[in-house]
């Protein structure tokens, strides 16, 4: 059975999630990473090393955690279990984070954009060897296939529109030339942000903007390969102004979006069932849902700050994930442990 960790307690996996707590002192900066138990309001701390340990994010297995760490200019990286034990560090440094990094979809690979001196590059790290592999040029916020074969970024062209590209990291274990090649997929959509693959790999969401007009549509494949024979169709499920920020439950059933500046849709794909939740403040953007389906956190802005909260999808209420705001991080749920 997983376990989780709760202030000296052993427990029974529910919705688990990571986030950074910081420290200020004045005189030093501390962060550390905590596991909270959302259904027993409890947390563990994972780290107690001095200085900044942040960024963490599960693996999608839900069995480990990556983390980074700053000593004076250089950020290092390490992975730890779900129990925070067996810390071991990657060797990878870098001076800047520059678009965060991406867990393959079956946990043995991280992605990774950053800068080393000033200089951007992009690379992928195997995680059981430490083995990198430089990609042959930066490109900022990507992401990977659902089969974790291919590694996929965004880019549009001078006239705005957009267009993805790819590579197969197989090139690298076989010693073949790496190169981005433009992907036919999604090829005539006006998406605006990178689309997101359900977690089974069937379907893509994305969102398009045009002229005032915000829309949420979801691409319905018929097959795994990175191109746009592969679509079955398109479907608009939601639009109208301020429409952004498209993300799936965990069992790819739902999808939700902002429907409006304090406004937020779940929509059942299969019946089009549609359920709408009113926010108490501004929504930003939305960042996951947890694993039973219960909780979305989102970004908040009130009075001027940016805030954590959670909407409870069963109770239609939101309230902060903090009593006193103690990150400006979006904390990460724990996958379901397999």
């Amino acid at each position: 059975m997983s376990l989780a960790i709760g202030v000296g307690h052993v427990l029974p996996i529910g919705d688990e999630m990571l986030y950074q707590q910081t420290h200020d002192t004045g005189r030093s900066q501390t962060s550390s990473i905590v596991l909270r138990d959302i259904d027993r309001d409890l947390d563990g701390r994972l780290t107690d090393r001095y200085g900044i340990n942040a960024v963490a994010k599960w693996s999608p297995d839900g069995q480990q955690i990556a983390y980074v760490t700053l000593n004076d200019t250089l950020f290092h990286v390490y992975v730890m279990d779900a129990l925070g034990k067996n810390k071991r560090q990657l060797p990878l440094e870098f001076t800047t984070l520059d678009s965060g990094y991406v867990w393959s979809p079956d946990s043995q690979y991280i992605l990774f954009s950053v800068s080393v001196k000033g200089i951007p590059q992009s690379l992928i790290l195997k995680v059981a060897s430490g083995q990198t592999y430089m990609l042959p040029q930066a490109i900022g916020l990507g992401m990977w296939s659902p089969h974790s074969k291919n590694i996929i970024y965004q880019a549009s062209t001078e006239n705005g529109t957009p267009h993805l590209y790819g590579i197969n990291i197989n090139c690298f274990e076989q010693s073949q030339p790496c190169q981005f090649e433009e992907l036919n997929i999604l090829r005539n959509q006006a998406f605006n942000d990178i689309p997101s693959w359900s977690p089974d790999g069937h379907a893509i969401a994305f969102n398009e903007y045009n002229y005032g007009n915000s829309k949420i549509i979801v691409a319905v494949l018929r097959c795994v390969d990175l191109v746009e024979a592969c679509v079955e169709r398109y479907a608009v499920i939601g639009q109208g102004y301020g429409t952004s920020s498209p993300i799936w439950s965990a069992n790819g059933n739902n999808l939700a979006f902002i429907s409006g500046t304090s406004e937020m849709t779940i929509v059942q794909l299969a019946t089009r069932e549609t359920r709408t939740y009113l926010t108490p403040n501004i929504m930003s953007d939305l960042k996951d849902w947890s694993p039973t389906g219960q909780f979305i956190g989102y970004f908040s802005i009130r009075t001027g700050e940016i805030n954590v909260y959670l909407l409870d999808t069963v109770g239609g209420e939101s309230h902060p994930l903090f009593l006193n705001q103690i990150t400006n991080e979006l904390p990460e749920w724990r996958p379901n442990p397999h």
